[in-house]
């Protein structure tokens, strides 16, 4: 999730993106900032969060407290078109 540090910080307010930061290990994902946190268990999770759940599917184990919120409704899931998504 690091590499999307430039595009969260073009979305979100200076004050959230200043202090964020992330950690992962053993399939669990965390983004924190000053005054909020999210966590998330499990890669297909963690993609899912990211990139929208198939038809049918629901993310689960994703924990979001204070003003990561604001992170998850304005950033995810990120917006790619078809063809860069074919060549992640």
């Amino acid at each position: 999730m690091r590499k999307l540090l430039p595009f969260f910080a073009s979305r979100l307010p200076s004050r959230l993106t200043e202090s964020l930061d992330f950690a992962f290990g053993n399939e669990r994902y965390v983004a924190w900032c000053k005054d909020g946190t999210m966590e998330i268990d499990g890669v297909t999770n963690m993609v899912w969060t990211l990139l929208g759940s198939p038809p049918n599917e629901t993310v689960t184990n994703v924990r979001v407290s204070g003003s990561m919120q604001e992170l998850c409704e304005r950033c995810l899931p990120i917006p790619l078109p078809s063809l860069e998504m074919n060549m992640l």
